[in-house]
C-alpha cells in the first residue's frame, strides 16, 4: 500500500522515521499489513517441510516482522505522547489484538518443535558463540512465554495477556490525560524561569484561554525547568505536586484500580508459568536471576546513595536559609541544587 508507515526509512543514520508525515488514520492499514506479513513469515518457518537448521529456523525467525516492528516503533512513540482521542482509540484497539498475534506465533507447537530439535542438538551443530547464544535465548524465551503449557493453560495465558494489554492501554490513556492538564502561573510566579520555558507556557495559556498569563503543562519536560529555576517556592510546590500525583487524584483519570488489576493478573500469569511471583518471572532472564539478588544489589548501593543525598542537602541548606527555607522539600531540591 501507498502508506508512509510502510515505506523504508530514508535520510541520515541509515534512515529515520518520517515524523512529519505520520497521521493516526495511517496506522490501521499499516499495522494490519505488518501483521499479515509477519504471520506469513512465521508460518513459512513453522511449516517448512525441510529439516530444521539454524539458518531456516533461528536466523529466519530473527528476521521476521521487521516491517511490523518499524510501524510499531512509531506507533509506540505516538501513543505514549499524543493525548488525542484518535491515538487513544488506536492504542485500545490494537494492543490486545497484537498481544493475540504474538501469542499465536510464540505458542505455536509446530514452530517450537523445530526450535526444540535444534536446542537438544546444540552441542553437535557446530555453532559459533553468537549462534549458540541466539538459539539458547530463543528456546528459553519461548519456554518462559508458556509454549510448554497444555492447551487449556495456553488459552488461559492468552486471555491474561490480552487483558493486560487492554489495561495498559487504558493506563496509558489516563496518564496522558493527566499530563494534558496544567498549572497556572502569574508573571511574578515565573521569576527565574528561562525565557524559552516561559514562552512555551505563555503559548499554552493563550491556546487554552487560561485565566493567567502562563500555563505549565503537567509533563516532566515542562515541570523540571520550573522546579530547577523558579524562585517562587509556592509555584514549585504546585508544579511538583501536580506532576507526582498523576493518576492518583481520585478522578476519572485515577489509575489505582487499574494498577491493582494489573498486579493481580501478573501474579496469576506468573503462577500459571510456574513462577512464585511476577518478579521471579521477570528476573529469570536477567543477570541477577532472582528478586532476592536484585534487591541485595540495590541495598548495597542504597546506603551510599542516601549518604550522598544527605551531603547534597547539607550543602543546600545555607543557600536555602537566605530565602528563609529551613527544610529542603522535594520541590526545593532541584532549585537549590541548581
Amino acid at each position: 500500500p501507498d502508506n508512509v508507515l510502510l515505506a523504508d526509512w530514508t535520510g541520515p543514520y541509515g534512515g529515520v522515521p518520517p515524523w512529519d508525515k505520520v497521521r493516526p488514520e495511517q496506522f490501521d492499514e499499516a499495522i494490519q499489513y505488518g501483521i499479515d506479513e509477519l504471520k506469513r513469515e512465521a508460518a513459512a518457518i513453522a511449516n517448512n517441510p525441510d529439516a530444521p537448521t539454524f539458518d531456516n529456523t533461528i536466523a529466519a525467525s530473527d528476521k521476521t516482522g521487521e516491517r511490523l516492528g518499524q510501524v510499531m516503533s512509531i506507533f509506540g512513540v505516538m501513543t505514549d505522547n499524543m493525548s488525542t482521542p484518535e491515538y487513544e482509540a488506536l492504542d485500545k484497539k490494537w494492543s490486545p489484538l497484537l498481544s493475540s498475534v504474538f501469542d499465536e506465533i510464540s505458542l505455536d507447537p509446530a514452530y517450537f518443535a523445530r526450535v526444540e530439535t535444534l536446542y537438544n542438538q546444540r552441542d553437535r551443530l557446530g555453532l559459533d558463540a553468537k549462534q549458540l547464544r541466539l538459539l539458547t535465548r530463543t528456546y528459553d524465551g519461548l519456554v518462559r512465554r508458556g509454549v510448554k503449557l497444555d492447551p487449556a493453560s495456553k488459552d488461559q495465558l492468552k486471555a491474561i495477556n490480552k487483558q493486560l494489554s487492554s489495561l495498559f492501554a487504558d493506563f496509558n490513556a489516563r496518564l496522558l490525560k493527566d499530563e494534558g492538564t496544567w498549572t497556572l502561573a502569574s508573571e511574578a510566579e515565573m521569576a527565574g524561569v528561562p525565557a524559552d520555558i516561559k514562552d512555551a507556557a505563555a503559548s499554552l495559556a493563550k491556546d487554552k484561554g487560561a485565566a493567567a498569563p502562563y500555563a505549565i503543562r503537567n509533563t516532566r519536560s515542562a515541570a523540571d525547568p520550573v522546579l530547577s529555576f523558579a524562585s517562587n517556592r509556592g509555584l514549585r510546590e504546585k508544579v511538583w505536586r501536580a506532576f507526582v500525583n498523576r493518576g492518583d487524584n481520585g478522578n476519572a483519570n485515577d489509575t489505582n484500580a487499574l494498577i491493582a488489576q494489573i498486579v493481580k493478573l501478573r501474579a496469576d500469569r506468573a503462577h500459571l508459568l510456574g513462577f512464585k511471583t511476577h518478579a521471579d518471572l521477570r528476573m529469570q532472564d536477567t543477570m541477577a536471576k532472582t528478586p532476592a539478588r536484585a534487591m541485595d544489589l540495590m541495598m548495597r548501593v542504597w546506603p551510599a546513595a542516601v549518604k550522598r543525598v544527605n551531603e547534597e542537602v547539607a550543602e543546600m541548606k545555607p543557600i536555602a536559609a537566605r530565602d528563609g527555607v529551613r527544610a529542603i522539600e522535594p520541590w526545593d531540591y532541584r532549585y537549590y541544587m541548581e
